[in-house]
């Protein structure tokens, strides 16, 4: 009778080390996954903001105010208002005035009016009778907060 020798030894070894290294790499996927869900998940705030004046003054805007109606209260830092005003000679381009809060508070509760001021200079005139389309948003999310639009006249 002839012995025979195994050699297949060698294949379940190769076998289990690949198992091994599967499960590591999916564990690490796995993983990896978890950690990206469990960051930080920061939100938009919910508020409700409306135009409260305009004012007017030798045929441009001089600024105006969005007041803070209801929701959550917004620092400043995280506001950002851009505008567009069309039509009645006005350039159409979106600009970022300048913003404060009545009273020099740095959060916007409710009740209080955001002052947005247009630069000064040419390109950030709203001329009188322009159709102003105003964006509020979050700068920490890039989220819309609020948006409206109003025709540059004293109110």
């Amino acid at each position: 009778m002839k012995q025979q020798r195994k050699e297949d030894a060698v294949s379940p070894v190769i076998g289990v080390m690949l198992m091994l290294v599967v499960t590591v790499v999916i564990a690490a996927v796995i993983t990896g996954f978890a950690m990206d869900l469990s960051k930080d998940t920061d939100s938009s705030p919910m508020a409700l903001f409306e135009l409260d004046y305009i004012d007017v003054e030798n045929s441009n805007v001089n600024s105006f105010g969005i007041k803070h109606k209801g929701g959550d209260a917004v620092p400043l830092k995280d506001i950002e208002i851009t505008y567009v005003a069309s039509g009645a000679d006005s350039n159409g381009f979106i600009n970022t005035p300048s913003i404060s809060v009545d009273g020099g508070d740095n959060v916007v509760t409710v009740g209080d009016v955001i002052i947005v001021t247009p630069k000064s200079g040419e390109d950030y005139n709203i001329n009188h009778g322009a159709t102003v389309t105003w964006t509020m948003s979050h700068t920490k999310t890039g989220g819309v907060i609020a948006k409206g639009e109003f025709i540059a006249i004293p109110m």
